[in-house]
């Protein structure tokens, strides 16, 4: 019976972790709509919302990764991290409902998964229950060498974000794209395009948009 309730613990404890991954990889794709959800609802200015998604995408990632290693650290640090987070997010939640409603996506799976702020929050009750669960009664890997692991895990996946999804003016060379000159031909040949543009956009830099009217992402970005 010990067996079944520790491997049950276990596997509980590799759940979350991956959920963990799962929501932030979601928040990823793209990582701007995540932070247009903190710029609308939360109200932070723009370089704060980047800054904010890219930390908490981190945070969520590297306490995915420990969870599922059994990674807790000395004193359980990682589970009450991971609490704390939810908590925290939990709060969040409570106010997205009260001043914006319960029909609106609180984000937490990024545009992957469209949930609401009521079901996000009973998510997010069950992960908590799990986790007092897992801190009081499940160890993890008890080993001298956890500790500095644990910790060195946390900051190097903590960074990614910021690294590979650098802001604008701070893209590393390294991680550039490549030019790629779009082929306008198409658009200026009368027998594909009935109307071309006035502007010729195959001359100089110009900037075009692709925005759906049904996207309030796309609504925002246009004001």
């Amino acid at each position: 019976m010990k067996l079944i309730y520790r491997i049950f613990l276990v596997l509980v404890s590799i759940c979350i972790g991956a959920l963990f991954i799962y929501s932030a990889y979601t928040k990823l794709n793209p990582i701007q709509s995540f932070e247009y959800t903190l710029v609308e609802y939360a109200h932070l200015p723009w370089i704060l919302a980047a800054l904010s998604a890219r930390f908490f995408i981190g945070l969520e990632a590297a306490l995915g990764a420990l969870l599922i290693l059994h990674l807790y650290g000395k004193g359980k640090w990682v589970l009450k991290t991971a609490l704390g987070l939810l908590i925290v997010l939990s709060a969040y939640l409570v106010y997205l409902w009260l001043i914006f409603g319960n029909n609106v996506n609180c984000g937490c799976f990024g545009d992957a998964i469209w949930m609401s702020p009521s079901s996000s929050l009973l998510k997010n009750i069950i992960l908590l229950i799990l986790l007092i669960l897992l801190y009081r009664y499940h160890n993890g890997l008890q080993k001298k060498w956890v500790q500095i692991t644990s910790i060195s895990l946390l900051v190097v996946v903590t960074s990614l974000p910021f690294i590979i999804y650098a802001l604008p003016d701070q893209e590393p060379t390294w991680l550039k794209k490549s030019k790629f000159q779009l082929d306008m031909s198409a658009i200026y040949t009368p027998a594909l395009s009935s109307t071309p543009p006035s502007v010729d956009l195959r001359k100089g830099k110009h900037i075009i948009a692709f925005l759906s009217f049904s996207c309030p992402h796309c609504r925002m970005a246009e004001i």
